[in-house]
């Protein structure tokens, strides 16, 4: 999932993404979350921004989270909640 926080459409939120290369996914805005309007921009869970966040599918946890000094490895992550 990929959220622009600052994005009014997932119509917006979809062409920004698009502008850089990425076709996959789910692609929406911050108001779009049955929480309210701007639920994940000022939740505080993330350190910066851009954020990366694994969200499990099945429960909706969050399984990684993104530190501030360093990237996740976001391909062994997939295999690692692919493998049963």
């Amino acid at each position: 999932m990929f959220i622009v926080a600052d994005a009014s459409s997932a119509a917006q939120a979809d062409a920004y993404f698009a502008s850089y290369g990425l076709t996959f996914g789910y692609r929406t805005h911050d108001g779009d979350n049955s929480e309210a309007a701007g639920a994940i921009a000022y939740s505080g869970i993330y350190g910066g921004v851009p954020w990366t966040g694994v969200i499990r599918s099945s429960d909706m946890q969050l399984v990684h989270d993104e530190p501030d000094t360093s990237y996740l490895d976001i391909s062994a992550i997939a295999v690692e909640l692919s493998t049963p």
